[in-house]
Formats: C-alpha cells, sequence, structure tokens
C-alpha cells in the first residue's frame, strides 16, 4: 500500500513540474493571466511643414502671335521661314501688294499736288490777295487727300507680315503664289525664352492660392529635378465644365529645352507651418467618428483621435491629435483596443 501511495505522490509532482513548465514557455504573451500585445513603435519629432495643392498644367508660349491679314492676297514672297529667329519688326511673309503700291503712290501725288496749292494759297493770302475762303478750301482738299494717302499707305504696309515681337517663326501655312483668305493664320510666332503654365485650381481653393504664391515645377521628360517659379495670375471666373479657376506661372526657358504644351506637375504653397507632425498613411484608421491612430504609453495603447491637414504620397500631417515625443505604434495596431497592455520589441 505505501508503495502505491508514492507513486501517486511522484505523479503528482511531476504534474506540478510540468504545468510549471508550460508556464514558463508562455511568459511573452501571458504573465499572470494578463495578455500583452507585440507592437513596435516611432518615437515622433516635429518639423516644419509646406501645405501644397499639385496639379497639373500646359507650357504655353508667354508671348504668342498668330498672324492673318484682314483682306487676304497671294503670297508674294517668303522672307523668313519656319524656324528662323527675328527680332520685333522684321518682315516675316509679303502678300501681292504692286496694285496697292500703284494706288498709295497715285494718292501720295494728288496729296502732294494738294499741298503745293495750298502753300502757294497761304502766300498769296499772307500778301493781302487772295480771299481766306480759297485758303480754307485748298486746306480741306490738302486735308482730304492726305487722309486717303494716308489709308493707302496703311493698306500698303500691312501687306508686308512682320514679326510683332522678337522670337521664332513657329509656323506657316501658306506657300508661294498660294491665296490666303481674309481673316485665317497665315504665321505663328512665338517667344520661346519665355513660357507660361497654364493651370486650372479646384474652386475649394479659390481662397487659398495667391498671386505671387511660391511653386515648384516638375517636367519629368527633361529634369529629375523641380524647379522654382510663382504664380503670376489668378483668374476670378470659374470654368463651368470643370469647376476650376485658371492660373499662370511664368518661367524662364534660357536653355531652350521646354517646349509649348509639354504637360508640367506643378505644387503650388499654400500655407508654411511649423512644428507639425508627420506620420505614415498606413498607421492610420479611419472610423465613423474621424481618424484614429495609437500610441504606447506605460505599457499601454492609448487611442488618439487626430486631424489631418494634409497628404502627400504616404506622408500625413496631422494637424491636431499628436505631440513631439508621443510613441507611435507602427506595427501590431491593427486590433489593438484602448488600454490594452502592450510589449515594444524595437
Amino acid at each position: 500500500m505505501r508503495q502505491k501511495y508514492t507513486v501517486i505522490i511522484v505523479a503528482f509532482a511531476f504534474a506540478i513540474m510540468t504545468l510549471t513548465s508550460c508556464s514558463d514557455e508562455n511568459s511573452e504573451i501571458e504573465i499572470e493571466n494578463v495578455k500583452f500585445v507585440n507592437v513596435e513603435i516611432e518615437n515622433l519629432n516635429s518639423q516644419d511643414y509646406t501645405d501644397v495643392i499639385t496639379t497639373v498644367g500646359t507650357v504655353k508660349p508667354y508671348n504668342d502671335a498668330r498672324i492673318s491679314h484682314e483682306m487676304g492676297g497671294i503670297v508674294k514672297q517668303i522672307v523668313n521661314d519656319k524656324g528662323a529667329y527675328v527680332n520685333k519688326g522684321d518682315t516675316i511673309l509679303i502678300l501681292d501688294n504692286d496694285a496697292m503700291k500703284a494706288s498709295m503712290n497715285a494718292a501720295k501725288a494728288q496729296y502732294e499736288l494738294a499741298d503745293a496749292k495750298y502753300q502757294r494759297q497761304q502766300k498769296v493770302f499772307d500778301e493781302n490777295v487772295g480771299s481766306e475762303f480759297e485758303l480754307l478750301n485748298t486746306k480741306y482738299t490738302r486735308d482730304q487727300l492726305k487722309a486717303m494717302y494716308e489709308q493707302a499707305k496703311i493698306l500698303y504696309d500691312k501687306t508686308f507680315i512682320k514679326a510683332p515681337f522678337s522670337g521664332l517663326v513657329d509656323s506657316r501655312a501658306f506657300e508661294v503664289g498660294e491665296f490666303v483668305p481674309p481673316a485665317v493664320q497665315i504665321v505663328r510666332v512665338i517667344d520661346p525664352s519665355r513660357l507660361k503654365i497654364e493651370a486650372g485650381i479646384p474652386e475649394i481653393y479659390a481662397a487659398e492660392i495667391k498671386q505671387g504664391a511660391s511653386a515648384k515645377i516638375i517636367i519629368k521628360e527633361l529634369f529629375d529635378e523641380p524647379f522654382e517659379s510663382k504664380v503670376s495670375y489668378v483668374g476670378k471666373a470659374l470654368n463651368p465644365a470643370n469647376r476650376t479657376f485658371p492660373i499662370e506661372i511664368v518661367i524662364q526657358n534660357k536653355n531652350g529645352l521646354i517646349k509649348p504644351d509639354m504637360l508640367a506637375e506643378v505644387s503650388i504653397t499654400k500655407q508654411n507651418y511649423k512644428d507639425i507632425i508627420i506620420i505614415p498613411e498606413e498607421v492610420i484608421t479611419r472610423t465613423d467618428d474621424g481618424y484614429i491612430v495609437f500610441v504606447e504609453k506605460d505599457g499601454k495603447a492609448e487611442l488618439r483621435n487626430i486631424n489631418i491637414l494634409n497628404r502627400n504620397g504616404d506622408a500625413v500631417a496631422v494637424k491636431s491629435g499628436l505631440s513631439k515625443g508621443d510613441r507611435l505604434i507602427v506595427v501590431g495596431f491593427q486590433n489593438l483596443v484602448d488600454g490594452e497592455n502592450v510589449s515594444i520589441v524595437n
């Protein structure tokens, strides 16, 4: 009988040792029946932050002239062809003007004759020989013929298609001998050294985008790094089709690489902030009441409601709810509840 009791006591002792061993193995998860969740944290720091709005615009020449002729005519001569650089006032193309030249010369001759008669009549009148009526009559005739000559000269001069500013002859629509209809584009002149970016801004930002605001521009096809400029124009009227208002940004094109109609990504500064907390987008949980994150405090998970200032890719600027020095939980937050015990593993 004593041997039987001895076996029972040994078995009971072994069972107690086994349970103790199992308890030691599970100490990472449960200590004295308290559960801990393994998490990783990030110590938060504040930084200066620029709130921007990003949009896509189109590069356009700042000076862009599509030149036509109000009366039309036949192309007589091409002086500066496509690709030529011209100075302001240089002749690009000449329309047939023989008839206009003849009319102008005839009007000039009549005017000069009338002016000579007036000068002679003025001399006679000064000598108290001629009448005032005769003097006024010759003066009015001269002035009328002068106006006719000036009009004929204007029409003749307009047959010389000239550059309205210094730039590049970008295109030409007609060949020598072809008839140019009235008001149809003949040539296009652009200034490639000075360009502008035209873009549309959603109406919700109408009060935030001002003339003179800083802008960073990226043209991915040409440059790896952005370059800076400023908003030169902010439109007042909305485009009813897409509910945006127009802006323009003037840029210099000193090396000539940027071409009209290229696309440009534009980031316009809305406001500069100091001491802003930036956190990863992935740690934010959206709820019916807004956005939340978890921080570790005194070994427990603490739920924080946050207000978002702006998003820039995967980075989120937090307006309120977090402070410098907070220990943000970045791994293991998915199933946490407020006040739950956590164990930091990083």
